[in-house]
């Protein structure tokens, strides 16, 4: 066993030592996962993957299988993750102090995985999109290939010595990425995992034609689904005076929350369905899209008032 993989072992007890196995699993092969979750949903996949052992394969499925059956209910779900602005994510990731803090309910509404633990110095980890990667097609191409970002020890180690995809990168080139990311339109979701450590571990930058979350979400929105494990911001897109019904916003929505009405010559914010990333405040060439905070929408993943809170 290799320093990186004995380190990642270290990291869980006794009583969570199938999580070592089933993160182990995830890192490893993440993008031939992701593939896993694109035909359970569906969908095409590019064939062009590289295929694993069918006994890894096999491994695979079974850990995805475990995910899906503690899903559909905020009491046992395992995986999920949190809309957040682009200020909010760059916290995340510039954050030189260190941090052990349990996200109160109030913002993630998950039983399970819901810390934050950060460390000074703390370690980040690039690599491709496995749900850009596991794709037939992107409809955003070209689009940077480097938008999923993992934070914390062990596990930025173990990733980025264990799969070829993943390099390690410093807090400037993290907030460069989210910055880019942001600029073309992607959300920004923070992603907790019980078997990471039952805590945050990555951010991923993506849109909708790629992202399996943001599909669930807009499935779920659509009431093609009964259960989402993506929450809100905290904040919703609300349109002023100066719109001028250009579509921009229209057309970048990851949510499909924002439209035009023809008849008013002015953009639309469906309630309902905005999920408060902020995408539409940056694009509007008018400036008339500004975020605000919604309580409906649950509370907002900001790293300072979580500190001053826990303080």
């Amino acid at each position: 066993m290799d320093d990186k993989t004995k380190a990642l072992f270290d990291f869980y007890d006794k009583g969570n030592k199938n999580d070592f196995y089933n993160a182990f699993l995830y890192m490893k092969f993440l993008h031939q996962f992701e593939v896993k979750v694109m035909e359970g949903m569906g969908l095409p996949v590019n064939p062009a993957i590289e295929k694993i052992n069918p006994d890894l394969e096999e491994m695979l499925q079974a850990n995805l299988n475990i995910i899906i059956e503690a899903g559909g209910n905020a009491d046992t779900d395992i995986y999920h993750a949190k809309i957040v602005q682009l200020s909010d994510a760059k916290k995340l990731v510039t954050e030189s102090l260190e941090v052990d803090i349990e996200v109160p309910e109030t913002i993630l509404p998950f039983k399970i995985a819901r810390n934050i633990l950060l460390k000074t110095n703390e370690a980040i980890a690039i690599g491709t999109c496995p749900c850009r990667s596991a794709q037939e097609q992107c409809n955003c191409m070209p689009a940077p290939m480097e938008a999923c970002m993992f934070i914390g020890d062990p596990h930025v180690s173990f990733i980025s010595s264990q799969n070829p995809r993943f390099r390690k990168i410093g807090r400037e080139e993290a907030v460069h990425i989210l910055e880019d990311c942001h600029k073309r339109g992607f959300a920004h979701n923070a992603y907790f995992k019980k078997d990471m450590g039952n805590r945050l571990f990555a951010i991923c930058n993506c849109c909708s034609c790629c992202c399996g979350g943001i599909k669930i979400q807009n499935l779920f929105a659509n009431g093609a689904i009964p259960y989402s494990h993506i929450a809100p911001s905290g904040y919703i897109a609300e349109v002023g005076e100066d719109c001028t019904g250009c579509g921009e916003c229209e057309t970048l929505c990851q949510f499909n929350a924002v439209t035009v009405d023809a008849e008013k010559d002015r953009a639309v914010v469906d309630f309902s369905k905005c999920m408060g990333c902020g995408v539409c405040e940056t694009a509007c060439p008018a400036g008339a899209i500004a975020l605000r905070v919604e309580p409906k929408k649950g509370g907002i993943l900001d790293l300072d008032q979580l500190k001053k809170q826990a303080s």
